[in-house]
């Protein structure tokens, strides 16, 4: 089964890469081999993480006598053997920091691995190890920045880092930055050199490299420094992915502006609603408070209705009860009657008896006897 492509190593092919960028970035990295394969005819090679070996296939096919190629991925390694077999490479597992070899190699190339290791300085020992008196080495790093450029990244080099580290090391050694252009070319054929290119924005220094390559030895200086520049060129299809891509976004970004407006005009309207309502609920607290003395009186009749309630809950209210509902039984049944009696009696009164008011006579009726606990007479 094919690799995936895990957001680090290049995998061409993998389905689950956009392929534009999965071409961009292949041209990356076999522009790195391109160059390293300027010392390959007949050289014993040693590639340290290969990856899943296209890097190195374009070191075989660049007339090397051996290619000698791990990666700590078994995964890597298998796809590898796959998918780019040559008779003059052999591609095995290993690690950058622990390996070893009985032979000596003439070129030993190491493409963006060691800001990968937890301990550098482990990996070029291993390196001056096998390579011979006058091999050469060929190493790329991307260049830190300010922030990490992924988690996949233990320790990036700053650039003059990177060449202080190669010169304790080698007595002869040269620095190449590596940086992706968008160019125009004009030729009536496809051209082999690029004459007279011109920068628009000049930035040929590795402070400003993206990625930083470095070719030394401990040999002669002239077998480094007869090494040219390498270009590697792509159709602007990836260019024109970016621009869709931008495109796509800046709609975006006007549809959620749109929205955003929306949204602010719906929060000035409920928060206008909100200040009308607190407005209303202000003029109908100021209508309907209580004034002062009205106040006081309030509390008065709530202070007085809770002595009634403690009265009616008192023993001696429970005890008089009898003699109260006495007294409202007198009141109730001989009141209304003597009233009426004494009216009549009025009614019939001669006028010379004058204001005599003889007492009225009462008499109990038995219901009335009974309801008092009094026998009959």
């Amino acid at each position: 089964m094919a690799l995936e492509f895990t957001g680090e190593r290049i995998v061409p092919g993998a389905e689950n890469c956009e392929p534009l960028f999965a071409d961009k970035m292949y041209m990356e990295h076999s522009a790195r081999y391109k160059l390293a394969s300027k010392f390959a005819k007949g050289a014993k090679i040693l590639d340290i993480g290969c990856g899943v070996g296209y890097g190195s296939a374009i070191l075989a096919d660049a007339g090397a006598q051996s290619v000698t190629a791990f990666d700590l991925s078994a995964e890597a390694i298998e796809h590898a053997r796959a998918f780019y077999a040559r008779p003059n490479i052999k591609f095995e597992t290993g690690d950058a920091t622990a390996f070893s070899y009985e032979d000596k190699f003439d070129l030993i190339v190491c493409f963006e691995l060691i800001e990968h290791v937890p301990n550098p300085d482990k990996t070029f020992e291993c390196i001056m190890s096998c390579l011979a008196e006058d091999g050469i080495l060929v190493m790329s790093t991307p260049r830190a920045l300010e922030e990490k450029r992924n988690d996949f990244h233990i320790h990036e080099f700053a650039a003059d880092e990177f060449e202080s580290k190669f010169r304790s090391l080698f007595r002869n050694a040269r620095f190449f930055q590596q940086n992706n252009y968008m160019g125009s070319i004009i030729a009536y054929q496809r051209p082999d050199v690029l004459v007279e290119p011109n920068f628009m924005h000049p930035a040929f220094d590795l402070s400003a490299a993206d990625y930083i390559i470095g070719v030394a030895t401990n040999g002669a200086a002239e077998t480094i420094a007869s090494i040219e520049n390498i270009t590697v060129l792509n159709n602007e299809d990836y260019v024109k992915l970016l621009e869709r891509d931008v495109d796509i976004l800046q709609r975006r970004r006007i549809d959620l502006e749109e929205q955003v407006k929306q949204e602010e005009r719906s929060i000035a309207e409920m928060k206008s609603q909100i200040a009308q309502k607190e407005q209303s609920m202000a003029e109908m607290k100021a209508k309907f408070a209580l004034r002062p003395t009205e106040t006081a009186l309030m509390q008065d009749v709530t202070r007085l209705s809770e002595r009634v309630q403690d009265m009616r809950s008192s023993l001696s209210w429970k005890v008089t009860s009898p003699f109260r509902e006495a007294n409202r039984f007198f009141l109730r049944t001989f009141s209304a009657r003597y009233r009426k009696e004494r009216r009549a009696r009025k009614a019939l009164q001669p006028p010379c008896l004058g204001h005599f008011r003889p007492m009225p006579s009462f008499r109990f009726q038995p219901r009335a006897r009974s309801r008092l606990g009094l026998g009959r007479i």
